[in-house]
Formats: structure tokens, C-alpha cells, sequence
């Protein structure tokens, strides 16, 4: 993996105490971004989305986005790309299952709205 955190570029300007995507970045890939979970370690990633047709244990939509966000921001995305792939094939979108990680008032708005 090359380089320690602590000899990357940015990692000794005094105001880098921690490691964030304003002090590191992959020269190799623009995209990846730090990703900060509690338990783990801190290192550039992405975050991956996937989507599943529980009734018939399909996946139906995958992605990737910048690690430095959150799920709950990736729900409205997911859900339009998602919904707009159904009805091209004829598929009707009856009801979202997710985990706590999604859960924000803005998304119970968003889902309400479209009638989930």
C-alpha cells in the first residue's frame, strides 16, 4: 500500500492532527476518499450501495460513491435510479427495506413523497 499515513503528503502540516481527505488523497485515483467508521481503521475507500429484490434475492442496483459520505445521503440516488430501471422493465417499486444507517427525517420526507 506504499506509503504510512503519517508520511503521506499533507500528514505533517501542524493542522493535520487526524487523517481526512483535506490532508490525504490518492495520487493514483482522484475519487477514493477517507472513510471514517468507529472500530476502523481510517483509509481510502469508496462506498459501495447495493440494492436487493428480497422476493426473489436479486440484485437490482449497485453503485459506488465517495466514501466520505454517509448512506442516508446515497437513499434518494438509489431510489430514483432504481425506480426509473423498474418501470423500464415493466416492475413496479412496492416498499424499501434498510437498515438504521438510512434513517433520516430528510429520507422519511423523500420516501413519503414518492409514496413508499
Amino acid at each position: 500500500m506504499g506509503q504510512e499515513w503519517d508520511q503521506r503528503p499533507g500528514a505533517g502540516n501542524k493542522v493535520a492532527k487526524y487523517t481526512s481527505n483535506k490532508t490525504h488523497y490518492s495520487p493514483t485515483d482522484s475519487d477514493a476518499r477517507i472513510s471514517v467508521k468507529p472500530g476502523k481503521a481510517r483509509k481510502l475507500n469508496y462506498l459501495s450501495q447495493l440494492s436487493v429484490d428480497t422476493a426473489h434475492h436479486v440484485i437490482t442496483d449497485i453503485r459506488a460513491y465517495h466514501a466520505d459520505g454517509k448512506d442516508n445521503q446515497q437513499l434518494p440516488d438509489i431510489v430514483d435510479r432504481l425506480r426509473k430501471r423498474l418501470w423500464q422493465q415493466g416492475l413496479v417499486w412496492e416498499n424499501c427495506v434498510a437498515d438504521t444507517g438510512y434513517s433520516s427525517g430528510e429520507n422519511y420526507a423523500f420516501l413519503g413523497g414518492k409514496g413508499t
